[in-house]
């Protein structure tokens, strides 16, 4: 079984909820190589030296390996987490000691307000009513 770790950089900071995983589609005799056991953290530094872990899963087979029409997708709930960089590691495939492949990955996630822009606009608010007196 074959291993390995990718970190996605999303580029500001965001409220992560959900996961998203597509098996790569594959003929039937190769099935085992896709991703099975997976880890994931998050981080706000790229170096992960503050992580938090975001939840431990199991990706099923893929139906696109016996219907290569159908593209399945396998959802996941993260512990709600708010980071730029999230770690995935693979802990397992489904058996091949050859390669290991995965299709396609898609975060839910919401923009985290600026402390700093709710702080203006409250002063701003401020600013008018006391104007208006």
């Amino acid at each position: 079984m074959l291993t390995g770790t990718i970190v996605f950089d999303l580029g500001e900071v965001y409220s992560i909820e959900r996961l998203a995983i597509w098996q790569g589609q594959q003929v039937v005799r190769s099935l085992n190589r896709q991703v099975n056991g997976i880890t994931l953290e998050t981080s706000l530094d790229s170096a992960f030296t503050v992580s938090q872990a975001a939840g431990n899963f199991n990706v099923p087979l893929s139906a696109s390996a016996t219907h290569p029409v159908t593209h399945s997708v396998n959802d996941f709930d993260l512990t709600d987490t708010t980071a730029r960089y999230v770690r995935l590691t693979i802990t397992s495939n489904h058996g091949s000691t050859a390669s290991t492949s995965l299709g396609e990955i898609a975060f839910a996630v919401n923009q985290v307000p600026e402390p700093t822009s709710a702080l203006l606009g409250l002063i701003g608010s401020l600013a008018l009513l006391r104007r208006r007196r």
